[in-house]
Formats: structure tokens, sequence, C-alpha cells
């Protein structure tokens, strides 16, 4: 955590990973997106995916994907 919260782009994506697969999915959201935003393809792709799972949210994750 402390390597995410200190800018590492992919600490941030890995805790992403981590939140989603323990159900807490609005702060894997948080996550993803602050190492999308920084370039990270693999949280792009995550927060896409994690977009999909939601409903209403196709439009958004495919936006992520295209990216």
């Amino acid at each position: 955590r402390r390597a995410a919260d200190n800018g590492n782009i992919i600490a941030m994506a890995g805790l992403g990973l981590l939140l989603k697969q323990d159900g807490r999915t609005e702060e894997a959201e948080a996550w993803y997106r602050r190492a999308a935003d920084n370039g990270d393809i693999i949280a792009m792709s995550g927060l896409a995916a994690l977009l999909k799972q939601q409903d209403g949210r196709t439009e958004e994750a495919e936006a992520w994907y295209r990216r």
C-alpha cells in the first residue's frame, strides 16, 4: 500500500486487483483509475473489466478498452 500511496503505478494497479478480488469494488476502481490515468495499460484493462461487471457502465468500460 505504501508504494501505491507514493505514486508507484504498478503498485496502484496491483492494489486495484487485490481489492477487486476481495470484493471491494469501489476502492478497486479508485486505484485502477489512478494507475490508468497515469498510463498503465494493465490498469486500463482491469478498470474496463470492473466497469463491465457493473450495470449501466458498459459504455465507460468500452472507452477504457479502446484506449
